[in-house]
Formats: C-alpha cells, structure tokens, sequence
C-alpha cells in the first residue's frame, strides 16, 4: 500500500468468470501473467465494477484496476456528428478498451463512466471481423479506435494496438485512427508501418499539459514520440484539442507553434484537427460530480447550437480564430479540419 493509504494500480484483475472457462481462458491467463501480483478477483459481469463510484474519481484514478470482460452486443458505433470525418463519409468508432490511464480534468470520460477503472475486452478478434464486415456492405470505413481510451499508454501490457494492425493491414478498405497523448510509439516500433492506420497525437502547450492533463507525457515527449513515428513511416496526424483560453493565451499557444516550427513536421503530417473544449450537458453535469473542485469544468456555462456545453467570452472564439489561421499558414486548407 502507498504512503497515501492506496494500493498501487493494477494490484487487482477483476475477470468476468465465464471467461475463465471459455475459449479465451489462455488469452485471460497471459493477461494475468502480466500483471503478476495482482490479486485475481472473478465478477459476473465487468459493469459491478464499473457502474459503482466507491471512492472520489480523483482516489481511483491514481489507484486503477483492470477489469477483463467480454464485449457484448454491437461492436462497432457511428460517430457523433460533432467529431471531424476527415473527409470520410462512413465515420465509425470501436471500443477495444473502457477508459483511460491519464486523468485530464476536461475528459468526458469521468461523467459518461462512474469508475475510472480501465476494461479490456478479450474478443478483439471479433471486432476486427466486424469491421472488416462493415466496410464491406459500406464500401469503406474510416474506424477510430481510441476514443474512449488511450491505447498506445497501455501498449506494452495490452498490445491492443498492435492486434489490429495485424489484424487489419490487409483490408485497405478499413482506414483507423488511433488517438493519443502518450509518448509510447517505440511499443509500436518493430511492426511494419501499416498503410491504413494514422497515428493522432494530441498535443498541447506545456503550462496546459501542467495544470489539465495529470499524469500525460509532457510536450517533448510527445514530439518525440510523434517524429520517431513519421521517421519509421507511419501516417501521423496533429491534434489541437480542446483548446483552452488560458491565463496569456496568446502567449501560450504562440510558444507552442514556434516550437513544432523548429521540428519541421509540417509537411510530414497527413493533417491537422483543432477545436474547443465540449461536452454534452448531461455528461458535464456528471463530470462536475465527479470533480467538484474543477473550476475549469464549472465554467463551461455556453450552450452550442448542438446542445454541447462550452467555454462563452471572446477569448474562446479568438483562440480558435487564431489557432485555425496559424494551422492554415503551414498546411494546405483542406489537411486541416475542425
């Protein structure tokens, strides 16, 4: 137990039971092996652990455990309309892992789940062939992996990643996106840079990552990881969300430009995507429960025309005014999107 009266994260698995007498028993049991000490605790279902709040989110967050389950029902999802399509009309998401290892005080994780515990579905293999399936009746699919998650953070447990790259490399067909903010990519390394997966890397300005993104890789090690991965020929996108007015914005984000001019990755890029901080109202309000002492999630007081909750004033509109003009001067217009 650490100093501050929690267990270290991941010292339990909690293990839907019927999979430990299924035909993924041997992927269950690698997956413990992993995780060596921890204590093995068999659930009915993973949502016992999931849709209980025991502990502040804060506490949970810096004590995770891994839930093991099996998803059932739909695998894959059509993407809300707010997201950017990147041009793709077929716009879809999966959810190969529930939650997130980093604790981002904005992250609409913590109002659409009452646990910060992080669930691994063990039926990846079902997912790839759905999607395989549904490019096939769409024509196309354009699959964003990491929306409710971060996958690269967990690679070397997990290999989440890395599953579907093998599992996908040989359907053009289906086009994936995996967002991130970790510095993980050596992970990724020794494969084979797929044609068809783009790696998206959030970055932000180092006083934001400081004071909003607990626990995140700081900026540089982001970059890092962002240039070993176009160097070993990956697609790579930039992510400038959510843009926060910060106390001397101007300055912050200005910083922020000069220093990815100094790494010339512009032209390297497949493209670039900004926006602002949004939430549908109802997530914020339980987001703001789980986080009562968050000002930032307090001042989210503005109704979008599509009902999702934002910063008001003008610094939020210049922010994305300025942004926006500064991604248009290093890119051309139709790589960067919003």
């Amino acid at each position: 137990m650490k100093e501050d009266g929690l267990l270290p994260p991941f010292s339990h698995l909690y293990v839907e039971e019927d999979l430990l007498e299924s035909t993924w028993s041997g992927k269950v049991t690698q997956l413990c092996n992993r995780f060596g000490k921890a204590v093995v605790v068999p659930v009915r279902s993973f949502q016992e652990v999931t849709q209980r709040r025991t502990a502040r989110w804060n506490d949970q967050k810096r004590s995770p455990k891994l839930v093991i389950a099996r998803k059932r029902g739909e695998l894959i999802y059509p993407c809300s309309e707010v997201a950017p399509n990147f041009g793709h009309p077929h716009f879809y998401y999966a959810v190969p892992m529930q939650n997130c290892l980093y604790d981002c005080e904005y992250c609409y994780l913590q109002g659409m789940y009452t646990s910060p515990n992080l669930v691994y579905f063990v039926n990846q293999e079902e997912m790839i062939k759905r999607a395989v399936e549904l490019a096939r009746e769409l024509g196309e699919l354009y699959l964003c992996i990491a929306y409710d998650n971060d996958l690269l953070a967990m690679e070397g447990a997990l290999g989440v990643t890395a599953e579907w790259v093998e599992g996908l490399r040989n359907h053009p067909s289906v086009t994936v996106e995996v967002r991130t903010k970790s510095a993980n990519f050596a992970a990724l390394k020794k494969l084979a840079p797929p044609t068809n997966f783009i790696l998206a890397w959030t970055l932000s300005p180092e006083p934001v990552i400081r004071q909003f993104e607990a626990g995140t890789p700081g900026l540089e090690a982001r970059l890092k990881s962002l240039k070993a991965a176009l160097s070993a020929g990956w697609r790579a996108r930039l992510c400038l969300d959510p843009l926060l007015p910060v106390k001397d914005w101007p300055t912050v984000y200005e910083e922020l430009f000069r220093r990815l001019d100094q790494e010339e990755l512009w032209q390297a890029l497949e493209d670039a995507s900004y926006g602002p901080f949004r939430m549908p109202k109802q997530l914020l309000r339980q987001a703001r429960k789980a986080r009562p002492d968050s000002a930032l999630l307090h001042s989210a007081q503005s109704r979008e025309e599509r009902g999702l909750m934002t910063f008001g004033g003008t610094d939020q509109e210049r922010l994305l005014e300025y942004v926006g003009t500064e991604l248009r001067k290093r890119m051309p217009t139709d790589k960067v999107w919003t």
